[in-house]
């Protein structure tokens, strides 16, 4: 709390405050990287990272920009995603892979002729679901490395080695002495 950390276009409203941040930052995260995936532009962005910062706090994502074939349980998971209010943000990553599910399977419902000729084809869908999960979790993995209150006992280690053992003894040995 208090510390800002991160990529100032990936972080939530409540991360760029310096305030407590939880899963939903994560998830986000996941709808800034969903969004930029399917418009192909920065949704956040600013000449500095106060600017950045500033964008993420004050501006609305442009839904206009979205793909016309964007699927709607694709535009639910960014509407959920992108809440401003982590309070009425999506909650977990098993809710966002539900909607991509949802996605994925409307996508393979259409028939062939139009599958293919929209930029949201099964297949497409198929990837951007999967470059989705991968960005979620390598934006879990890296929050959890680096906000952990656990992590910096877990990064220390003790060795004890009594100056008292016999000097003709092995580190091996001396290593179980106390």
């Amino acid at each position: 709390m208090g510390v800002i950390l991160g990529t100032a276009a990936y972080m939530s409203p409540e991360q760029a405050r310096g305030t407590e941040v939880n899963r939903r930052s994560d998830l986000w995260a996941l709808g800034v990287v969903l969004y930029e995936m399917l418009t192909g532009a920065r949704l956040f962005d600013g000449v500095t990272v106060s600017d950045t910062l500033a964008a993420v706090l004050k501006t609305e994502p442009d839904w206009e920009s979205l793909p016309a074939g964007t699927p709607a349980p694709i535009r639910r998971l960014l509407r959920r995603s992108l809440n401003k209010d982590q309070k009425h943000r999506i909650d977990s990553a098993a809710a966002a892979r539900l909607e991509l599910e949802d996605a994925l399977a409307s996508a393979t419902d259409e028939p062939p002729e139009e599958a293919t000729a929209t930029p949201a084809s099964g297949r497409g869908m198929a990837f951007l679901a999967g470059t989705a999960a991968v960005a979620a979790v390598a934006t879990g993995l890296a929050v959890w490395a680096l906000t952990g209150s656990d992590n910096e006992q877990a990064r220390l280690a003790r060795l004890n080695l009594s100056l008292r053992a016999r000097r003709s003894r092995s580190l091996w040995a001396a290593r179980s002495w106390r």
